[in-house]
């Protein structure tokens, strides 16, 4: 990685992407898999 503008463009493209999915996906094996353990995070371990 490089701190340079476009880099932390990417970075920040990537995030803002990534993360919807994560969520939806994570509320997805939630409601799907009735043994998925509820304390798992979809994104950043322990946070979100």
């Amino acid at each position: 990685m490089t701190w340079s503008l476009p880099g932390l463009a990417f970075a920040i493209w990537t995030l803002v992407n990534l993360m919807p999915r994560a969520l939806h996906h994570h509320k997805w094996y939630q409601a799907t898999f009735p043994e998925y353990p509820a304390d798992r995070k979809a994104l950043i371990p322990f946070i979100l």
